[in-house]
C-alpha cells in the first residue's frame, strides 16, 4: 500500500487557494465580493413573501420615524456612490456588469428596509447578516488595497463607512415603535418571551437573557409565555387517530407532533452543518503547521508572508465561533422540544388517570413520570444520532484515507472492538447496580421500620442493637460499590476517549511504519490524526449509548403505550336521573296503589353483572337488589368495595340493569383533600352558601383555626354533606385508623342518623359495633348477594354465616392495618422521593403534615445561592473529609502526574525539534511514545481506583454511620410529624445514591476537565510566552460570567425542582382522588390544574436551558479568543521571535491543546453547577438532627437494683411543653406495687422524660425511690421503666426474637414462656420475621405486652386499647393482678371494669388533679369525670336520651 505524498495529505481546495496568495487579487479572482449579493438575492424572495403575506402592516405614525428616514438616506448614498463607481469602471466590461448587479442589490435592499420597517417590530435577519458580509467584503477591499486608482480608493472607503454604519442601524431599535407596541399589546408583552423580540443575531448569543442573568430578586415575574397547549391539542387529536386504527402506535403519534418535531427539525439541521465544520479544525492545524513548516525548514524557498499565517489563524478563530453558535442553537432548540415533549405526555399519563376504569397506584404514576417518560425523552435527544453517527465516522474515514489511505482505518477498527466492551461493561454495570438497589430497598425497609417504631426504640433503650443492625444492612451495599467501582475504573480510564484516541493513533502509526518504509512520519501528520481520531471516537462511543436508550425506551414506550390505551370509564353504566323529576313520575304511576312517597326506591338493580372491562372475569354477578330512598343500609362481606364502585360507574357493566335516581355524594374509606384550603376542600365546586357551610363546620366539628390535614377525615365528610346528594355512600368513614371512638360515636349519632336520616345513605363497614343501628344489612360473599335483611333477622336465622363473616373480614382488616400504616407513611421505591402525604389524620394522632409552599422557599434558595461561596468551602471540605483528606490528595497528584506523562507523550511526539523521523528509527521511536503512554494510562487507573473504590466507600460509610447515630440521639418528639420520617428516609435513600453514585461521577469528569484545560495553558505559555498577557483579560472575564452565571442557574433549577415537586404533589392529588373527582365531576377542574402545573415546569426548564446556552456562547467565545490569542502568537513568534525559532511540532501541540478549550471551558463551569446541586444532598446529609438531653457533669449513676420499690412522688410538678400540659403544679405519690388509673392524662412520657429535653419551662420534680429523675441519664432511667402504649409499635422486618430481646439477655425457655403466658400461637419459631406472623391487631398488642412482661421493671406503665375482645381483656387482667402485683402499674385506660379494678384513680383535668381516690369514691361525685364512663352515650353507637 502507498501513502499518499505529503504535498496531497491536507484538503487540496485549500492548499491550492494558498498558492501564489495574493490578498485582493485572490478575492477579485473567485469574486468574494458577491458573496452579499448572492445571499440577498437567494433570501428576499422567501422573506419578502412572509411580510408581505403573513405580516399585517404597522400604523403608519409607528413605522414612520427618524430611524426609518436615517436608514432611507444612507441607502441611497449607498445607491449613489454604486452608481459614481459604475462611471468610473465602464471602460472595464467585468467591473461593469459586477457594478450593474451591485446596484440592482441596493435597489432591492431598499425595497426590503422599507417593508421590513412598516410590517416587522424587529430587525430583520436577512439585512442584518447582508450587512455584516457587505462590510467584512468591502473592509477586506479597502484594506488590501485593491482600488486601482484614487477616485477607486476614495469611493471604496466611502462605501465602507455607509455599510458599517448601515450595519449599526440595522441594529438599533426604535424607541417609537417598541413604545406602541408596548402600549398596545400591554398585557400580551408583559408575559411574552423576550426572545421574539431580539433580532437574529441576539437570538444566536442569547442576549435577551442579559437582564434574567442579574435580575434574581424577581424569579418570579419571570413566567413568559411560551408554555402553549399546541402540543398538546396536537397529541391529543393523532392518539384519538391511532387508538382508531389497527396497530396503535405511541411513537408515531409523537413523531407526527408537529409543534414538537419543528422545532427539532431546525435543530438537526444546525447539528448537521456543525457535524461538517467540526472536522475543518485538524486540517487548518495541518495547512499553519505547513507555514511554520515553511518558515522553519532550511530551505531555499522563500517563505509565505505574515498574513497567510494571520489569516489561518483568523480562520481557525471563526469556524470555532460558527461551530459554538450552531451547536448552541441545536440544543436549545432541542431542549425546548425535549420540554414540551415531557409537559404532552404527563398531561397525557394525568388526564388517562382520571379516566382509566382501573386507577392505578401513586407508585405506578411516578414510575411513568419519573422513568417511562423521561426514557421516551432520552430517546428523542438521541434520535438524530441514527444519522450523525454515520455522517462524523464517514466524514473521519475519508479524511484519514485522504490522509494515509487504508492504514487510518485501522485505528478505527481498534476503536470499534471498544462496543462490544462497553456494551458488556454496561450490562454488567446494570446487573450490579440492580443488585445494589435490591440491597438499598431492603435497607430502607428495615430503616422505615425502625423510624417508625422509633419511640418504642427510645421507650426501651434500645439504641445500640438497632443501630447495630442499621449499620450491618450497608455491607451488602458496600459490596455491590466496589464491584460497580471496578467496572467504572476501566470505563473511565484506558477505555475512556481521552485514551482510545492515543491508543489508535499508535496503532495507525505503526501500521504506517510497518507497510511504508521509506516513508517518514511528520509532526503534521501525527498531530493531525490525533485530532481527526480524537472527532472520530466520540461517535464511535455514542453508539454503546444509542443502544441502550433504544433498548430502554422499547421496554418503557410499550408500558406508557399499554396505559394510555386502556379502556376508560363508560359513564353510562348507570342510568342517573333527577330525583325530583323521578317522584313526580313515580307518584302519577302509583296513585291507584296508595304509594308513599318516602318509600321510592332511588337504587334498583337486575341481575346486575359487572367487571373491570368488558374482556375480564366477572367482579360482581347476579346482583339483584331495590333500595328506598331514605334508607340506611350497611354493605358487608367480600368484594364490599367492587360492588360501590360499581354503583359509582367505576366497574363495566357486562349485563343486566342498574339504575340509579338522583346525584351521589361519595366518602372515601381513606379521607381525601387537596392541597388548598378549608373552604375549597368542602364546597369543591359547588354553589357557595355561606349559611349552609357554617352549619356543616359545626356539624362535622371543624374548626378554621386548625390546619385542614388534622381534620381531613371530618372534612371528607363535610364535603359529602355541602354537596347535599340525594344518595350518600359512604366506604367505612369511621374507621378507628383516620377517627377515634368518641368522635365517631358523635358523627353518626349527628350526621348519619340525624342531619342525613331522610337521605338514602349506603355504608360499607367491616365492625360489629353499629351493625344494630343500621335499618338494612347486604351481605356479598364471592361477587354474589347472599343476605338482605335486617341485623336482628339476619343474627337470629343465619348467626354462623353472618358472624363468620363479618369475623373474617374484621381479622383481614386487623391483620393489615400494621403493614398498611407502615405502608401508607411513606413508599420506599426507588422512583419515590418518600413525599406521599397521604397517610396521616389528626383525628386519632398528633402527627401533623403539610405541604411546603414552595413559592416560600424559592425565595430562600436565591438567598442560598446568593451566598453560595461559604457554603462552597463547607461543603468541599466536608466531603474531602469524608472521603479521606489522603485519598482526595492522591487523586490530585495523580491526575496531575498522568497529564504531565501525557503532555511528554505528545512533546516525544515533537522528537528532536526535526519535522519527521526516519523510518529506521520509528520503531523505537514508538516504543518510547508507547511506554510513556502507558504510563499515563496506569497513573490516571490508579487515580480511578482511588476515586472509585477508597472514596466511595470511605464517604459512604462515614456519611451513613453519622446519619444512624444522629437518628439514635434525636428525640422521638422529632419524629412524630411525618414529613420528618419522610426526609430522613430521603436522605437514607436518594440523597446517599446521589453521594456515593452521582457526585464520584461528576468530580471525576470535573477535575479531568480541568487538568486539560490548565494543561492547555501551560502548554500554549511554554510555546508562546506572550500568552499570558492575552489570558489575563480573558480570565477575568471569565471568572466574571462564571459567578453570575451560577447563581442564575442555581437559582433557576431550584424554580425546576419546586415545579417537579408541585407536578408531584398533583398527582398523588389526582390519583389518591380520582374516585371523589369523578363522582363530583371535577375532572376537568384538576387536569386544569394539572397542565398548568406542568407549563410551569416547562417555563423553568426554559429558563435553566436559555441560561446554559448563554454561558456556553459566551465562554465558548472567550476559548475561541484563546485559540486566536495562540495561533497569532505562534505566527508572530515564527516571524518575529528571537533565534532558536519555534518549531512546527510545538505550535501543533500548543493548537492542538487550544483546539479543545472552547469546550472544555464550557463543560467546567456546567459540571461545577452540576455538583452545587448535588451537593445539596451532602448538606441535607450533614444537617444535624436536634440531640436529646443526656449526658451533663451532675448526671448521677443509680445502682442495677434501681427502683427497688417502685414509690413515685410528683411534687409540684409542671411539665415542659409548649402544648397544653399534662401536669400543671402536680402533686401526689403513688405507693410501690400499687394500681394506679389514669384519666384525662398521660403519665408515661413525663416519667420516661420524652418532652423535658433541655426545655426550661419545667418546674418540680419526679421522685422514684429517693431519686430525682431529671438528674439520671436516659440509658439509666428508661431500661428500669416499662411502657405498653396502645397502640403496638413492632418491627415487620426484624425477628420475634429481635422484637422481644433485642439485646439477647434472654434464652429461648424465657422467650417461650412469655409468649406461652398470653397465649400466642406463633408459627416458624422465634427467629421468623414479625410480619410472617399475619398478627391481629389484638394479638399485636398483647405481643407488645409480651415485650413489658419480660423486662420485669418495677413501674409498668400500660395504656389500654379502645378494642380488645372479651377472653383477650380477662387475660390481660388477671396478668396484672396476679403475675404485675408486685409492680407499681400505671394504666391509661377509659374503661370502666378497668378502673373498677384499681387501687386508686389518678383523674386529671387540664393538667391540674381533679380526684385521687379510689373508684367507689370517686363514682359517688356526679360532676366528676370518672362518673362520666358510666353513662351510655359513650358506650357503643347508642343514642342519647
Amino acid at each position: 500500500m502507498e501513502i499518499v505524498p505529503e504535498d496531497q495529505e491536507i484538503s487540496s481546495w485549500i492548499r491550492n487557494c494558498s498558492q501564489n496568495w495574493e490578498p485582493y487579487g485572490c478575492l477579485e479572482d473567485v469574486h468574494l465580493m458577491l458573496v452579499p449579493t448572492i445571499f440577498l438575492l437567494l433570501l428576499a424572495p422567501f422573506r419578502l413573501y412572509i411580510l408581505v403575506f403573513k405580516r399585517d402592516p404597522l400604523a403608519p405614525d409607528v413605522a414612520r420615524s427618524r430611524l426609518y428616514f436615517v436608514k432611507l438616506v444612507t441607502l441611497l448614498l449607498l445607491l449613489f456612490t454604486m452608481v459614481a463607481n459604475l462611471i468610473l469602471t465602464q471602460t472595464q466590461q467585468h467591473h461593469g456588469v459586477l457594478q450593474t448587479i451591485n446596484i440592482v442589490t441596493m435597489l432591492l435592499a431598499i425595497i426590503m428596509h422599507h417593508i421590513e420597517y412598516t410590517r416587522n417590530s424587529t430587525g430583520s435577519g436577512v439585512l442584518l447578516f447582508y450587512w455584516l458580509l457587505t462590510t467584512l467584503v468591502n473592509g477586506y477591499r479597502v484594506w488590501a488595497g485593491g482600488a486601482t486608482s484614487v477616485q477607486h480608493m476614495g469611493l471604496f472607503t466611502i462605501t465602507y463607512i455607509l455599510s458599517c454604519l448601515m450595519f449599526v442601524l440595522e441594529n438599533c431599535k426604535c424607541p417609537i415603535k417598541e413604545q406602541a407596541i408596548q402600549l398596545g399589546n400591554s398585557t400580551e408583552n408583559q408575559n411574552s418571551c423576550p426572545e421574539a423580540e431580539s433580532n437574529i443575531f441576539g437570538k444566536l448569543i442569547f442576549s435577551w437573557m442579559n437582564a434574567r442573568m442579574q435580575q434574581l430578586s424577581s424569579l418570579n415575574s419571570f413566567w413568559w409565555n411560551i408554555a402553549d397547549d399546541q402540543a398538546s391539542v396536537a397529541f391529543q387529536n393523532r392518539w384519538a387517530i391511532e387508538k382508531q386504527s389497527q396497530n396503535p402506535s405511541l411513537f408515531r403519534a409523537l413523531i407526527l407532533n408537529y409543534p414538537i418535531m419543528r422545532q427539532l427539525f431546525i435543530g438537526w439541521i444546525l447539528k448537521l452543518f456543525y457535524d461538517i465544520l467540526q472536522f475543518i479544525q485538524p486540517l487548518l492545524l495541518g495547512v499553519l503547521m505547513d507555514w511554520v513548516m515553511g518558515h522553519t525548514a532550511l530551505t531555499q524557498q522563500i517563505p509565505e508572508p505574515l498574513y497567510k499565517g494571520a489569516s489561518i489563524a483568523f480562520y481557525m478563530f471563526v469556524v470555532s465561533v460558527v461551530q459554538s453558535l450552531l451547536l448552541n442553537q441545536f440544543l436549545y432548540r432541542s431542549s425546548s422540544s425535549y420540554s414540551r415533549l415531557r409537559s404532552v405526555l404527563i398531561n397525557a399519563t394525568c388526564r388517562k388517570s382520571l379516566s382509566v376504569v382501573d386507577v392505578p397506584s401513586v407508585n405506578k404514576i411516578h414510575q411513568f413520570i419519573k422513568v417511562d417518560i423521561q426514557t421516551l425523552v432520552d430517546l428523542f435527544k438521541n434520535l438524530h444520532q441514527g444519522w450523525s453517527i454515520p455522517l462524523q465516522i464517514t466524514i473521519g474515514l475519508s479524511l484519514l484515507y485522504h490522509m494515509i489511505g487504508f492504514a487510518g482505518w485501522v485505528g478505527v477498527g481498534v476503536m470499534f472492538l471498544n462496543i462490544p466492551i462497553q456494551l458488556l461493561l454496561a450490562r454488567l454495570y446494570h446487573f450490579y447496580q440492580k443488585i445494589y438497589n435490591i440491597n438499598q430497598k431492603s435497607r430502607l425497609y428495615i430503616m422505615q421500620d425502625i423510624l417508625r417504631g422509633i419511640r418504642m426504640i427510645k421507650l426501651y433503650a434500645w439504641e445500640l442493637p438497632f443501630m447495630k443492625k442499621a449499620l450491618s444492612m450497608q455491607n451488602n451495599e458496600l459490596k455491590a460499590l466496589r464491584q460497580l467501582g471496578a467496572i467504572a475504573i476501566m470505563r473511565h480510564s484506558f477505555l475512556s476517549g481521552h485514551y482510545m484516541s492515543l491508543i489508535a493513533s499508535f496503532t495507525t502509526f505503526l501500521t504506517v511504519s510497518y507497510i511504508n518504509q521509506q516513508q517518514a512520519l511528520s509532526n503534521r501528520f501525527m498531530f493531525v490524526t490525533i485530532a481527526i481520531y480524537e472527532l472520530i471516537y466520540k461517535p464511535i462511543s455514542d453508539i454503546v449509548t444509542y443502544t441502550q436508550v433504544l433498548f430502554q425506551s422499547r421496554c418503557a414506550l410499550k408500558r406508557l403505550q399499554s396505559f394510555l390505551f386502556s379502556s376508560d370509564v363508560i359513564k353510562p353504566t348507570t342510568t342517573t336521573a333527577a330525583l325530583s323529576h323521578f317522584i313526580q313520575h313515580y307518584e302519577q304511576h302509583q296513585q291507584h296503589d296508595g304509594a308513599d312517597p318516602d318509600n321510592i326506591p332511588v337504587i334498583v338493580a337486575s341481575q346486575a353483572a359487572f367487571a373491570s372491562s368488558a374482556s375480564s372475569q366477572l367482579i360482581l354477578r347476579s346482583i339483584d337488589l331495590i333500595i328506598k330512598k331514605g334508607e340506611l343500609v350497611g354493605i358487608i362481606g367480600s368484594q364490599r368495595t367492587s360492588f360501590i364502585h360499581a354503583l359509582l360507574g367505576q366497574l363495566v357493566k357486562i349485563h343486566g340493569e342498574l339504575d340509579i335516581h338522583g346525584s351521589i355524594a361519595y366518602v372515601s374509606r381513606d379521607p381525601w383533600i387537596f392541597n388548598s384550603n378549608l373552604q375549597d376542600n368542602i364546597v369543591f365546586g359547588q354553589p357557595w352558601d355561606p349559611l349552609f357551610y357554617r352549619s356543616v363546620l359545626d356539624l362535622c366539628e371543624i374548626s378554621e383555626e386548625r390546619n385542614v390535614h388534622e381534620q381531613k377525615s371530618r372534612v371528607s365528610l363535610a364535603r359529602a354533606i355541602y354537596r347535599r346528594a340525594d344518595i350518600y355512600i359512604l366506604d367505612d368513614p369511621f374507621n378507628s385508623q383516620h377517627m377515634n371512638p368518641q368522635l365517631a360515636r358523635r358523627l353518626f349519632h349527628r350526621v348519619i342518623q340525624g342531619h342525613l336520616q331522610k337521605k338514602t345513605r349506603i355504608m360499607m363497614t367491616h365492625t360489629f359495633s353499629c351493625l344494630h343501628q343500621l335499618e338494612r344489612i347486604i351481605m356479598l360473599w364471592d361477587g354474589e348477594l347472599v343476605m338482605d335483611g335486617t341485623f336482628g333477622d339476619l343474627m337470629s336465622k343465619q348467626r354462623s354465616r353472618l358472624y363468620h363473616i363479618m369475623a373474617i373480614n374484621q381479622d383481614r382488616n386487623s391483620r393489615s392495618s400494621l403493614k398498611g400504616t407502615s405502608s401508607t407513611q411513606s413508599s420506599v421505591d426507588d422512583h419515590t422521593d418518600f413525599n406521599d402525604n397521604s397517610a396521616v389524620d389528626d383525628d386519632n394522632h398528633s402527627m401533623e403534615t403539610h405541604y411546603d409552599n414552595h413559592h416560600d422557599h424559592d425565595e430562600d434558595d436565591l438567598h442560598e445561592t446568593s451566598n453560595r461561596s461559604n457554603r462552597e468551602a463547607r461543603c468541599w471540605s466536608t466531603f474531602a473529609k469524608t472521603c479521606s483528606v489522603i485519598a482526595v490528595t492522591m487523586i490530585i497528584l495523580l491526575q496531575a502526574t498522568s497529564q504531565i506523562t501525557k503532555v511528554g507523550a505528545f512533546m516525544w511526539l515533537n522528537y528532536g525539534r526535526s519535522s519527521t523521523i526516519e523510518s529506521s528509527k520509528s520503531y523505537s521511536f514508538l516504543t518510547i511514545f508507547a511506554i510513556i503512554g502507558v504510563c499515563s494510562i496506569s497513573l490516571h487507573t490508579i487515580q480511578c481506583i482511588f476515586l472509585w473504590i477508597v472514596c466511595v466507600v470511605c464517604s459512604s460509610k462515614s456519611l451513613y454511620t453519622q446519619l444512624i447515630r444522629n437518628i439514635m440521639r434525636a428525640p422521638s418528639s422529632y419524629f412524630d410529624n411525618a414529613r420528618m420520617s419522610q426526609n430522613i428516609l430521603r436522605r437514607l435513600g436518594i440523597d446517599m445514591n446521589t453521594v456515593t453514585q452521582e457526585l464520584p461521577k461528576l468530580f471525576h469528569r470535573y477535575l479531568t476537565i480541568v487538568a486539560s484545560v490548565t494543561t492547555a495553558i501551560i502548554v500554549i505559555a511554554f510555546s508562546t510566552p506572550f500568552f499570558i498577557l492575552f489570558l489575563i483579560p480573558l480570565g477575568f472575564c471569565f471568572i466574571y460570567l462564571r459567578r453570575h452565571y451560577l447563581t442564575a442557574s442555581l437559582g433557576y433549577h431550584h424554580l425546576i425542582t419546586a415545579s417537579e415537586t408541585r407536578i408531584e404533589s398533583a398527582t398523588i392529588e389526582l390519583v389518591d382522588g380520582a374516585t371523589t373527582i369523578r363522582t363530583c365531576n371535577q375532572n376537568q377542574r384538576f387536569i386544569t390544574d394539572c397542565e398548568v402545573k406542568v407549563a410551569n415546569y416547562q417555563r423553568a426548564c426554559f429558563l435553566a436551558a436559555s441560561c446554559d446556552r448563554w454561558i456556553a456562547v459566551r465562554v465558548e467565545f472567550l476559548g475561541s479568543l484563546a485559540l486566536l490569542g495562540a495561533a497569532l502568537f505562534a505566527v508572530l513568534d515564527v516571524v518575529y521571535g528571537a533565534t532558536p525559532v519555534i518549531d512546527a511540532g510545538l505550535v501543533g501541540l500548543s493548537l492542538y491543546y487550544a483546539m479543545s478549550v472552547p469546550r472544555s471551558l464550557e463543560q467546567t463551569i456546567r459540571i461545577y453547577r452540576n455538583i452545587e446541586l448535588k451537593m445539596a444532598s451532602l448538606d441535607r446529609i450533614k444537617k444535624p438532627l436536634p440531640h436529646e438531653q443526656n449526658e451533663h457533669e451532675d448526671n448521677i449513676s443509680v445502682s442495677s437494683s434501681w427502683p427497688e420499690y417502685g414509690r413515685i412522688a410528683f411534687q409540684n410538678y409542671t411539665s415542659a411543653t409548649t402544648e397544653p400540659s399534662p401536669f400543671n403544679d402536680a402533686t401526689f405519690t403513688i405507693s410501690p406495687g400499687e394500681r394506679i388509673s389514669i384519666i384525662g392524662g398521660n403519665i408515661g412520657p413525663d416519667l420516661l422524660r420524652e418532652i423535658n429535653n433541655g426545655n426550661n419551662n419545667m418546674s418540680g420534680y419526679i421522685d422514684i425511690d429517693g431519686i430525682d429523675i431529671h438528674t439520671l441519664r436516659l440509658s439509666d432511667l428508661r431500661p428500669r421503666i416499662t411502657m405498653i402504649p396502645s397502640v403496638p409499635i413492632l418491627f415487620e422486618q426484624a425477628t420475634l426474637r429481635e422484637n422481644l430481646d433485642p439485646f439477647g439477655e434472654y434464652d429461648d425457655l424465657a422467650l417461650w414462656e412469655i409468649l406461652d403466658l398470653i397465649q400466642l400461637d406463633v408459627q416458624g419459631g422465634l427467629d421468623s420475621l414479625f410480619f410472617e406472623q399475619k398478627f391481629s391487631n389484638e394479638q399485636c398488642w398483647l405481643f407488645s405486652f409480651a415485650r413489658g412482661l419480660l423486662r420485669q421493671s418495677r413501674i409498668l406503665i400500660i395504656e389500654e386499647p379502645d378494642e380488645l375482645n372479651v377472653e383477650m381483656d380477662e387475660m390481660v387482667q388477671q396478668i396484672l393482678q396476679h403475675q404485675l402485683k408486685e409492680c407499681t402499674r400505671l394504666i391509661i385506660t377509659r374503661k370502666l371494669d378497668s378502673v373498677i379494678e384499681s387501687d386508686r384513680v389518678l383523674v386529671l383535668d387540664q393538667g391540674r388533679i381533679s380526684a385521687f381516690d379510689t373508684p367507689h369514691s370517686i363514682l359517688k361525685y356526679k360532676g366528676s369525670l370518672l362518673h362520666t364512663l358510666g353513662t351510655p352515650s359513650l358506650d357503643g353507637f347508642t343514642t342519647p336520651k
